[in-house]
């Protein structure tokens, strides 16, 4: 599914993720590209900000403590048509991280990645340049 937002700029990502030296880095990285950035250490502080905040796309870990990666996108999904883009990240492979693709991740990342493939690959997905 690509959305066609046209910039960047004021387009709204939640970066999900119980390391914070991952969020610190992926904040960065996001902002320099002029988004704006959302951060949350697990999924349900991050629902919580989906829920008050209209979020264009979530980059989230799927191992988390209290709500995983998994959970959050189930939830994200009972949104509808309007919820937000979910990209994934992982530290691992296997069965767990490839379902939620199949559950309707956008993509996955694994780590450790470049964060300019990361922002080129949300960019291509939500049609921004």
């Amino acid at each position: 599914m690509e959305r066609n937002i046209k910039s960047s700029q004021n387009t709204k990502i939640l970066i999900v993720d119980d390391e914070v030296e991952i969020l610190d880095l992926l904040e960065r990285a996001f902002v320099r590209a002029n988004f704006d950035v959302f951060r949350a250490e697990d999924g349900a502080k991050a629902f919580e900000v989906i829920k008050s905040e209209h979020i264009d796309c979530v980059l989230t870990d799927i191992r988390m403590p209290k709500c995983d990666g998994a959970q959050l996108l189930t939830q994200i999904k009972e949104l509808g048509p309007s919820a937000p883009l979910v990209f994934v990240m992982t530290g691992s492979t296997g069965a767990k991280e490839l379902d939620l693709v199949a559950l309707g991740a956008i993509m996955q990342f694994n780590k450790p990645f470049h964060s300019i493939d990361v922002i080129k690959a949300i960019k291509r997905a939500l049609g921004v340049n």
